[in-house]
């Protein structure tokens, strides 16, 4: 998204765009904002793991990995309604699924960008629910 625009559709007016997500997952999984830190922090470790083990498989030619992984990226953020990053695994896994490594290279690109804008507005998220 252009300047890291809004990862979910209908946000809150005047709050930022992980504030709906947050809250509608807290209630989906019938717990608290706070309760959701450690799994979003969970998941933004391993995800960073999995883009490096990408740009691994890239470099070494492993299209099935970059499947696995752009899988495995797709369905986590997508349990975490994280639809941006969903939507670029989910390019990411198409392009290594057609086995051109000139495409996959641009969207492990935006995949990471997407992954790095959801992260920061996460840790925006619960900086402001902390000192509130």
């Amino acid at each position: 998204t252009a300047g890291g625009a809004c990862i979910l559709a209908g946000k809150p007016e005047g709050e930022g765009p992980m504030t709906g997500v947050v809250t509608r997952l807290a209630e989906e999984f019938m717990m608290g904002p706070e309760d959701l830190a450690d799994i979003f922090t969970t998941y933004f470790l391993e995800t960073a793991q999995m883009i490096r083990d990408c740009r691994s498989a890239l470099v070494s030619g492993d299209v099935p990995a970059l499947v696995r992984l752009g899988h495995s990226i797709k369905g986590s953020s997508a349990n975490l309604r994280l639809e941006q990053v969903f939507r670029c695994a989910l390019e990411l896994e198409d392009a290594a699924r057609g086995g051109n490594l000139t495409v996959i290279a641009p969207s492990l690109d935006r995949l990471a960008d997407e992954v790095a804008i959801a992260e920061t507005e996460v840790s925006n998220f619960y900086r402001k629910v902390k000192t509130t």
